[in-house]
């Protein structure tokens, strides 16, 4: 099940976005206002999107962000934040 709007939907995460979100993670222009102040390693990451995409909880829900055009990831979003996306995010990466 996804959310679409008419630019994204959001999805469950899933393990292999971990791969994808590694750069974005390690990038301060991505993470300026993002509480991440230290590198994170790739098997780190990983193990953040296999918990996230195996999470059942209503406290700890995180959605991929996708467009709705292509189904391309372009980041997450953590449920309890609420509404919203990093700035970095919202221009799809190249």
């Amino acid at each position: 099940m996804a959310l679409t709007g008419e630019q994204t939907r959001l999805r469950a995460v899933e393990p292999a976005d971990g791969v994808t979100a590694y750069p974005w993670v390690n990038d301060r222009d991505v993470t300026e206002h993002v509480d991440l102040r230290y590198p994170i390693s790739l098997a780190a990451e990983r193990v953040w999107a296999e918990g996230a995409s195996a999470s059942q909880s209503y406290r700890h829900v995180a959605f991929a962000i996708e467009r709705a055009d292509d189904g391309r990831f372009i980041g997450t979003k953590p449920a309890a934040v609420g509404i919203g996306t990093l700035p970095s995010l919202i221009a799809v990466p190249t």
